[in-house]
C-alpha cells in the first residue's frame, strides 16, 4: 500500500507540474511540497516496495524518473567565471532564519569588496547591543531595520522607504537607494510560507508597485519561479537566478536542491553576470551572492 501510495504522490506531482501547478491549495500543496529531487525519491521507494509487481508499473516509473532527472539537468549549471566589468557590483541576498545576531563570525562574509547592496531577511531580533556591534563591522554602509525582520544594507545613500505590506505577515519594502551617483528601486520581499496561501495576490501586489527601469526585486518569495504568479513577470523582469551560477539553482534546504525560494528579479536594464550559492548550517537557505550589471554593454 505505501510503494502504491509514493507512486500516486510522484504521478500527481508531475501531472501538477505539467499543468494547472499551484492554480488551487491542492495542487498548490502537491506542486511545492513534491519538487524533483523528492519525486526521484518517491519513485525509487516504490520501485522497492512494489518489486513483486514492479512489471506492471515500470514503463510508468521509468518515464516519471526520466522526466525529474531531466528537471535536475536543467536546474544544474556550471557557468564560466564571469569577466570583470566596469560599473558592475555584487549583492547579497540571505534568510538567516532569525539567527543573525548569534553567528557574529558570519557577518565578515555578508560584504566583498564589490559588494553594493545586502538584503537580509527573518534578520531579527537583535537583543541588548547586537545591532550596534553588527553594523560596526561594516561602517562604510548605512543600514536600516524595517518592519518584519528585514535589514537592508547599501554602500551609498538611502533616499527613502515604503512599505506595500499587510497586516499580516507579508513584507514588502521598496527601498531607492543611490549606488556609484545612480538611483535604484529595490523591493525586499519576505511571502508567507503557510502552504494553505496562495502565491498569487502577493506576487500581484508586488508587480503593481516595482518600477520598470533600474529595479531589483529580492528576497524569500516562499515559493518557486515556474509559480502561475511569475508568468506575468517575465515581460517586465528577468531572473538572477537562471544565469552565470555553479551548481543547482535552488536554494533550499541547507544547500539540498529542493526549492528555489530565494530570489532576484532585475528589470530589463540591469543583468546578472554571476551567482555564487553559499551553504551553511547557520540557516536552511543558502546566502546568494549576484553580480549585477547594466544591460547593454
Amino acid at each position: 500500500m505505501a510503494g502504491v501510495a509514493a507512486l500516486a504522490l510522484a504521478v500527481l506531482s508531475a501531472l501538477c507540474a505539467l499543468t494547472i501547478r499551484d492554480a488551487n491549495i491542492p495542487s498548490a500543496l502537491i506542486f511545492f511540497g513534491v519538487p524533483w529531487l523528492l519525486r526521484i525519491g518517491l519513485l525509487g521507494l516504490a520501485m522497492l516496495l512494489l518489486r513483486p509487481v514492479a512489471r506492471k508499473w515500470k514503463l510508468l516509473i521509468v518515464v516519471l524518473l526520466m522526466g525529474s532527472l531531466i528537471q535536475g539537468v536543467r536546474s544544474f549549471q556550471w557557468s564560466p567565471s564571469a569577466v570583470a566589468e566596469s560599473g558592475a557590483f555584487k549583492v547579497t541576498l540571505w534568510n538567516t532564519g532569525r539567527n543573525l545576531w548569534k553567528m557574529p563570525r558570519a557577518w565578515p562574509a555578508l560584504v566583498e569588496p564589490e559588494t553594493r547592496l545586502v538584503v537580509l531577511i527573518e534578520a531579527g531580533p537583535f537583543p541588548d547591543d547586537s545591532w550596534s556591534r553588527f553594523t560596526a563591522t561594516h561602517p562604510d554602509f548605512r543600514w536600516e531595520r524595517l518592519e518584519g525582520g528585514i535589514v537592508v544594507g547599501v554602500k551609498g545613500k538611502l533616499l527613502d522607504m515604503t512599505a506595500f505590506g499587510d497586516a499580516g505577515r507579508f513584507r514588502c519594502h521598496r527601498v531607492r537607494a543611490e549606488i556609484e551617483g545612480t538611483s535604484y528601486s529595490v523591493l525586499a520581499i519576505d511571502i508567507p510560507s503557510q502552504p494553505w496561501l496562495l502565491r498569487q495576490p502577493y506576487l500581484d501586489r508586488i508587480r503593481s508597485v516595482a518600477d520598470n527601469e533600474r529595479c531589483l526585486i529580492l528576497g524569500d518569495f516562499n515559493t518557486t519561479p515556474d509559480a502561475r504568479g511569475f508568468d506575468g513577470w517575465r515581460e517586465r523582469f528577468t531572473l538572477a537566478n537562471d544565469s552565470g551560477r555553479k551548481g543547482f539553482q535552488e536554494t533550499w534546504l541547507y544547500g539540498l536542491p529542493l526549492l528555489t525560494l530565494d530570489q532576484l528579479w532585475l528589470s530589463r536594464d540591469l543583468r546578472n553576470l554571476s551567482t555564487t550559492s553559499t551553504p551553511t548550517l547557520r540557516s536552511d537557505h543558502v546566502r546568494m551572492t549576484f553580480r549585477v550589471a547594466k544591460a547593454g554593454r
